[in-house]
């Protein structure tokens, strides 16, 4: 069961879009799909009060979390091997969601040949992620941090990346029966993403994970291209699983704006096939004695921002006290509001799966039926003609030539 049976069932004409069909033994999921994102989530008895026949048509719930060097070599020391355990062991039980398939994506904040005996270090760790990950994503590097000035600067070179996630897959394929997910870092440019991947592709590789680490689809629209064009150039398109996480939900919010331009799902029509958890970048960086210190604002002003809704019309996320539909979405998903003042971005986030699920489906019609999403995207006054351009089809040999001179014309 280590490898997905990849089944391409719709591809766009004009877009990247394409619907597969991914089985792993007795499960079948339909891509793309959006997944139950885990993160600010409640106790997990609160699970069992979610609406259930919702729940039972998402596969996949993940959540994400950062682990620092300290947690590292603590936790691979811990005599009861507890790594992990609340966001899986807690989790994957009858009633709660035991039938679904619990990711743990993690990001590693330090360069972890950095420590004194590494490999076995990380031997221990990922032997303990093994079994506390149901799709196992080789944890990121955090590639460049702030030095002392408050610059950033590069922590992992690119040949010790490529080496840690070689060292990585070799301990996790032993006697393993899971998809193993192999990270493709943005931080170190195009030409470099498309190199990493390339080598990916070489030995053997052919599940990947972006982690977008708070970043927008628009900003890393040009990696993403980058990725299709090389797997495409290999003819691996119908081999090869995408997954994004830790996207930022909306493309750049502020929080006095009723709406804001939807980012997330949007990774869809550049051909991610698992759209995984929401993530706010990271505050940092510049001079620290030019920062002013972060003040949160009062509750009354960020419960509204954090629960935002998906506007399927026009592709906005809206304050749910301003959007005319939040009531309705509220009892159709049996979420209170009372439930979404106590955890705003979860319970959002859970009415939006199933929102936007519900939009990708009928991304798969539209494609199915008129070819391709094109046009049906234009209609959508939220994306702007960057994203759209970016959305079109890589076309190679003498048709891409051409399509490429008369767009010069």
């Amino acid at each position: 069961m280590t490898n997905f049976c990849v089944r391409l069932q719709e591809q766009d004409d004009e877009t990247l879009f394409t619907g597969k069909r991914l089985s792993l033994g007795p499960l079948t999921i339909s891509t793309p799909c959006k997944l139950l994102d885990l993160n600010n989530s409640p106790t997990a008895f609160a699970f069992q009060a979610l609406d259930q026949v919702h729940l039972a048509t998402v596969a996949i719930a993940e959540r994400s979390r950062f682990i620092h060097q300290e947690t590292f070599i603590r936790e691979a020391d811990h005599s009861e091997a507890r790594f992990l355990a609340d966001s899986y062991d807690a989790l994957k039980r009858p009633g709660i969601l035991g039938n679904k398939l619990i990711v743990n994506s993690l990001t590693l904040t330090f360069n972890p040949f950095t420590i004194p005996t590494p490999e076995d270090y990380l031997r221990s760790i990922l032997h303990i992620y093994h079994e506390r990950s149901d799709l196992l994503l080789i944890p990121n590097l955090k590639v460049k941090r702030y030095n002392e000035r408050m610059m950033p600067e590069f922590q992992v070179q690119e040949e010790e990346f490529t080496r840690y996630v070689d060292l990585a897959h070799e301990i996790l394929r032993f006697r393993n029966s899971k998809p193993i997910f192999v990270p493709v870092p943005f931080k170190y440019g195009v030409r470099k993403f498309q190199s990493i991947l390339s080598g990916y592709l070489g030995k053997g590789y052919r599940y990947f994970w972006l982690d977008f680490e708070g970043s927008s689809t628009t900003s890393k629209a040009a990696h993403v291209r980058a990725f299709h064009d090389s797997v495409d150039t290999e003819g691996l398109g119908e081999e090869v699983v995408l997954y994004g996480s830790n996207i930022r939900r909306e493309n750049n919010p502020h929080l006095p704006d009723p709406r804001c331009p939807a980012s997330d799902f949007l990774t869809a029509p550049l051909g991610v096939d698992i759209i995984g958890v929401n993530r706010e970048p990271q505050r940092g960086g510049g001079d620290p004695g030019n920062r002013r210190p972060y003040v949160p604002p009062p509750p009354e002003e960020s419960i509204p921002h954090k629960a935002r809704l998906l506007d399927r019309e026009d592709y906005t996320y809206v304050k749910y006290p301003a959007y005319s539909r939040s009531q309705e979405l509220f009892g159709k998903y049996h979420v209170s509001e009372a439930s979404i003042r106590d955890f705003p971005k979860f319970y959002s986030n859970f009415v939006n799966t199933f929102e936007i699920n519900e939009e990708l489906a009928q991304h798969q019609t539209i494609v199915r039926e008129s070819g391709s999403l094109l046009e049906y995207l234009g209609t959508k006054p939220s994306i702007n003609p960057k994203l759209m351009k970016a959305f079109e089809k890589i076309v190679h040999g003498d048709l891409g030539m051409q399509k490429t001179l008369d767009g010069f014309f």
